[in-house]
């Protein structure tokens, strides 16, 4: 995540949508939980259901361009309990940015061997998706899908 003066000087902020394994569940919540966008928590999940043609579409982008990562991924999805899956796809959690540049960072609980799948909504330019080990920057823009390695150092930046 970005530090705070970041966040103070560019706006922005992220959630999580779907199902997340907390690192330290509060007493009485199970390790893989939904978050409040996905529970409905103050009239949040309607979020999360108007999300779904579009969460199925990158799904389908992920299977058909990365067959064996997305396979991998798949049989540890079908793992967890149908109730902590997004619905019929090879996902469970979701990170939500908004206006929130990241530090460079791995994603830790993504399963290996498998790749994160980078999308984005709205009306907006300037922003790249950057893996500085291989000096590629991806000025990505609405409606792309990014399929990378994110066991691998990335981050994302605006410009």
């Amino acid at each position: 995540m970005a530090p705070r003066a970041v966040v103070e000087a560019f706006g922005g902020n992220a959630d999580l949508l779907g199902y997340y394994r907390y690192k330290n569940p509060a007493p009485g919540v199970v390790e893989c939980a939904p978050t409040a966008w996905t529970q409905g928590s103050n009239g949040l999940s309607s979020v999360y259901e108007g999300c779904m043609d579009f969460i199925r579409k990158v799904d389908e982008v992920y299977r058909l361009w990365l067959q064996p990562e997305y396979e991998r991924q798949r049989a540890v999805v079908e793992a967890v309990p149908d109730d902590r899956r997004i619905y019929d796809t090879a996902f469970t959690t979701l990170y939500v940015l908004k206006n929130a540049p990241t530090a460079v960072h791995t994603d830790d609980f993504d399963a290996e061997g498998t790749f994160g799948c980078m999308a984005s909504l709205g009306d907006f330019a300037g922003n790249a998706l950057v893996w500085p080990k291989y000096r590629i920057g991806v000025d990505y823009r609405p409606g792309d899908v990014l399929l990378g390695d994110v066991h691998e150092c990335h981050g994302n930046c605006r410009y």
